[in-house]
């Protein structure tokens, strides 16, 4: 009885976890279609976010979510930076910071400077924190520390160039507005309990106000940092799993 021998091709998949090999969107389909002129049997894609530009896209589309659905804005807060974070993992810091500025020209040529060249950054920031603690083998406590720290660095900056740079005056009362919208049901109990104004938006700028939304900013980093940490963790441990398997 013969026996069928099938092939099975991983070029689209091992070609793009080398460091120099990857491949463009027209390269991949060239050379799929070369494989199936070859009638190979099973044609491996791979995984995209182990691609630089694959991962530059899908942390720059994580991003612009926040523009086309502003109800998604968690989810680019949680994971626009993972991508970015795997690679560097995968390959190196260098490789990292190159697919954080393919990230934020991506998000600057489709959405614009507004949100370009501050969730952008937030997403390429966040990255490159989370890519240093996976290269360096930071624990799960030090790499959600470090990460909060690229939060908070990254947020006053983006609050700083959107009222100086973008000339966008009203960011900051918006950013509180926005806050103070979802700590209200704390806030006004607080609020009795020591003497404050009752209305979070006019306590922010008094002294006491001030000490209680910078405990609140505090608070969501590491939120934040926690989220980015654990998808990142988890994405990098079975991608490199899969490698081992091949």
């Amino acid at each position: 009885m013969g026996r069928t021998i099938q092939i099975f091709d991983t070029t689209l998949r091992d070609g793009e976890q080398s460091p120099g090999c990857s491949m463009n969107l027209n390269e991949k389909i060239e050379v799929a279609r070369q494989l199936e002129s070859m009638k190979v049997d099973i044609i491996e894609a791979g995984f995209a976010i182990a691609s630089p530009g694959d991962a530059a896209a899908i942390a720059a589309i994580l991003v612009l979510l926040k523009l086309v659905m502003p109800f998604l804005v968690a989810v680019t807060m949680m994971a626009s930076a993972v991508p970015i974070a795997v690679i560097a993992g995968l390959h190196g810091m260098r490789w990292g910071i190159g697919t954080a500025v393919a990230e934020i020209l991506l998000v600057n040529m489709i959405g614009g400077p507004e949100i370009g060249l501050t969730t952008a950054f937030y997403a390429a920031a966040l990255g490159l924190a989370l890519g240093y603690s996976f290269i360096h083998g930071l624990s799960f406590v030090k790499s959600v520390h470090v990460v909060a720290l690229a939060f908070l660095v990254e947020m006053t900056y983006k609050v700083t160039f959107s009222i100086y740079i973008l000339g966008i005056a009203d960011a900051l009362a918006a950013s509180i507005e926005r806050l103070a919208s979802v700590i209200r049901w704390i806030w006004q109990p607080l609020a009795r309990l020591f003497s404050m104004d009752p209305s979070p938006e006019k306590a922010a700028y008094t002294t006491g106000g001030m000490i209680f939304f910078a405990i609140f900013f505090i608070i969501e980093a590491y939120i934040y940092a926690y989220w980015n940490v654990e998808i990142g963790r988890n994405i990098l441990k079975r991608l490199k799993a899969g490698m081992r398997e091949n």
